[in-house]
């Protein structure tokens, strides 16, 4: 049998090389997805815990609402004994209209099982993991095709990112109605996502195209993120 020769065994050699660093990267590649995969269901298990525990008082303020929409009736003493033994939630229905029923239940007790939250801050704070508005600055000059821009130079266009567990800042009703289902059964309605909920236009001072030593100014729509939430 043939010595190998000095090249061969080089070549080997470093082919063995390789194949120890792809294993190695291999490796490497499967210990980040894992780790991935650890803290993916780290957060998936403290939100559950916060759905839980925020579906608990949801529970107790919809049971709140709930006494209030079929408030107690007072049963008047004249009448038919035949009825004496109905439940109070349908006396309210017998004696609507009758000036001995209690009236003190307060208005718009339905709209507060649909209750939006309006005016919660969108902005992030801390470490805040639930849907807000993220900062994004855009630096014209650095991005191709947007040379033209006299004014402004940068400006803070913003983005949204974060959780939506359910009920929290819902866009609007459907997200809300979205959450809850999803909440009961993940497989019938997807989880809302973090979206812009308010936009804003920028006021540009660009080089017209047609006269390059003339000014123009234009509003562009809906180019800088406000306000964010689950929809």
């Amino acid at each position: 049998m043939e010595a190998k020769s000095e090249s061969e065994a080089e070549e080997e050699e470093v082919t063995a090389e390789e194949e120890i660093e792809e294993v190695k990267e291999k490796e490497e590649y499967d210990e980040e997805i894992e780790k991935k995969q650890d803290e993916e269901k780290e957060e998936e298990e403290e939100e559950d815990d916060e759905v839980e525990k925020e579906g608990q008082k949801e529970k107790e303020k919809d049971g709140e609402i709930l006494q209030r929409l079929f408030f107690p009736v007072e049963i008047p003493e004249d009448l038919n004994e035949e009825y004496s033994t109905v439940d109070h939630a349908s006396l309210r229905f017998l004696l609507t209209g009758d000036h001995r029923v209690n009236r003190r239940r307060k208005r718009g007790a339905p709209e507060q099982l649909l209750s939006l939250h309006k005016g919660r801050r969108t902005e992030c704070r801390g470490d805040n993991k639930k849907c807000c508005r993220h900062e994004m600055t855009v630096i014209f000059k650095d991005l191709k095709g947007f040379e033209f821009i006299v004014q402004p130079k940068t400006f803070d266009a913003g983005y949204c990112k974060g959780r939506c567990p359910p009920r929290y800042n819902p866009a609007h009703h459907h997200a809300l109605l979205q959450s809850l289902i999803w909440k009961e059964d993940r497989r019938k309605a997807p989880r809302p996502c973090c979206a812009p909920s308010k936009l804003a236009e920028l006021e540009i001072l660009y080089f017209d195209e047609n006269d390059s030593t003339s000014l123009k100014v234009s509003n562009w729509k809906n180019m800088r993120v406000l306000e964010c939430a689950c929809s």
